[in-house]
């Protein structure tokens, strides 16, 4: 038992040396303060991160929970297959009653009466251009 207390210490004594010497990163660690410095930083940023990914973490369980609970709107369109359907329908209703709109105005558009007024009116524009240049003269 004495050997192994005697090897302990002599190890020990090792280590000892070494960190007095400066060799080692436990050395650096305790000899230099820069260094020392950036490892106290490097700590609290680490310490900053688990806190704020302990947030996330906990914010993201809460969300969780009110999608498994069947409440709300997201919840719903989730977790309530008749609903998700009905959506979808709507919006396949909502575009197809979108390009129907867009063929009417064309047609309307295009109509011979729409047009013919259109006309009247172009002529009329341009006969009162005619006018109003006519008075324009200079003194």
């Amino acid at each position: 038992m004495m050997i192994n207390a005697n090897a302990i210490v002599k190890d020990m004594k090792s280590v000892s040396d070494d960190i007095n010497n400066g060799d080692g990163l436990i050395s650096q660690l305790i000899n230099d303060k820069t260094m020392a410095d950036n490892m106290r930083e490097i700590m609290d940023s680490l310490s900053s991160a688990t806190a704020s990914i302990s947030l996330v973490a906990s914010e993201m369980g809460n969300f969780a929970d009110k999608m498994n609970s069947g409440n709300g709107t997201m919840s719903r369109l989730v977790n309530d297959s008749i609903m998700a359907r009905d959506l979808s329908e709507t919006i396949a209703n909502a575009k197809e009653r979108t390009s129907e709109l867009e063929e009417t105005i064309e047609l309307v558009n295009d109509s011979w009466i729409l047009n013919l007024f259109n006309k009247k009116k172009d002529k009329h524009k341009a006969s009162n251009k005619e006018f109003v240049d006519a008075g324009d003269y200079d003194d």
